[in-house]
């Protein structure tokens, strides 16, 4: 009897190793699958966050474009959609234009870039310059 408790015990102190060591082995299984999501996550917002910056670029470019065939231009909101960028959703670019206060050949255009065009999930992008009228 004593041998057989002996092995008894000797085979619960095993299959307990056995445990505690996937237990570790989850645990870290779990702490890289994380680290791997936090990256893509960060790497993904990344890419949006340049995105909306070249959308802002675009913008003042596209207000210098209009402004150079219509003294007048007043600003718009440019929508873009989806399979127009590389990504997968829309963005919306607000373009603003103003006159500059004292300079009437010059105008202060403002460009606000909401990559993707989402309330809570966006990357806002803004610039601002001034353009002179021909």
């Amino acid at each position: 009897m004593n041998n057989r408790h002996r092995l008894l015990h000797r085979r619960g102190a095993v299959l307990f190793a056995v445990i505690v060591c996937v237990m570790i082995a989850a645990a870290i299984f779990v702490s890289i699958i994380r680290t791997a999501a936090a990256c893509r996550r960060a790497s993904q917002r990344q890419l949006q966050q340049a995105q909306a910056a070249w959308l802002a670029e675009s913008a003042l470019e596209r207000a210098a474009a209009a402004l150079a065939g219509d003294a007048q231009y007043g600003g718009e909101t440019w929508n873009v959609p989806a399979d127009q960028l590389t990504g997968e959703y829309p963005a919306v670019v607000l373009i603003e234009v103003e006159p500059v206060p004292g300079r009437g050949d010059r105008r202060r255009v403002r460009a606000r870039a909401d990559y993707p065009d989402h309330p809570h999930h966006r990357c806002r992008e803004v610039r601002q310059v001034q353009v002179q009228l021909r």
